[in-house]
């Protein structure tokens, strides 16, 4: 096996690779500070687990959502508490978890994201008509890096985010790169830029993504 170049933010534990994170975490100035008049919070993402935390203390909630588990264990290291997670981590698993648990008549949605986050579920709390807040925390950006493609044997794309880093830096992947899209959503934005060498594509198991960024959502 040749090497391998992991360009998300957080290479999963074990894996053997070159880490060069293409995108980059930037914070966006927020005014929400407060929670006041919703009672259901949702996660899709690690990043706004963290960023959520640095602007608001002790809340009182009645439901919590994560999109995975990676999001579920950050809910459950900083605020103690255990989230629901869909079956499928994507905003349209998320989707099917809500249709299933929210009180549409009752329940109110605070959703702190991403810049760019697709909008699945702002187009469902429309629909709906469920009230619902969105609240920007962060933005993501790509990196500069300088990077031998040809020194590597696959490349591990963690996000949408990430794909068009890629392209934005290198243009259309060499054809001797094995691909490996992590999720059906990263998979979904590969095959839009490479059209008929989508077939190269590999799609990694959803057990292991990491969504450290939002990377089922953005």
């Amino acid at each position: 096996m040749g090497r391998v170049l992991y360009i998300g933010l957080k290479p999963p534990e074990g894996l053997v690779c070159d880490h060069v994170p293409l995108i980059a975490i930037h914070e966006v100035q927020t005014e929400c500070d407060s929670l006041e008049g919703y009672n259901v919070l949702i996660f899709t993402s690690q990043t706004a687990v963290e960023l959520f935390c640095q602007n608001f203390g002790k809340i009182d909630i009645d439901k919590i959502y994560a999109v995975g588990p990676s999001t579920a264990a950050a809910v459950a290291s900083h605020l103690h508490l255990e989230p629901m997670v869909p079956i499928e981590f994507t905003a349209e698993g998320l989707v099917s978890l809500l249709e299933e648990t929210l009180d549409k008549q009752n329940d109110a949605i605070f959703w702190p994201h991403a810049a760019g986050s697709r909008p699945i579920l702002s187009n469902y709390f429309k629909e709906n008509n469920i009230p619902f807040r969105e609240c920007i925390l962060y933005e993501t950006k790509t990196n500069s890096a300088k990077v031998d493609l040809m020194l590597f044997s696959e490349v591990h794309f963690t996000s949408p985010s990430t794909v068009t880093a890629f392209f934005e830096l290198f243009g259309p992947p060499p054809e001797h790169l094995d691909l490996i899209a992590i999720g059906p959503i990263t998979a979904e934005k590969l095959k839009q830029l490479l059209g008929e060498g989508f077939k190269r594509v590999k799609l990694q198991s959803a057990d292991l993504l990491d969504d450290r960024v939002g990377n089922r959502i953005d």
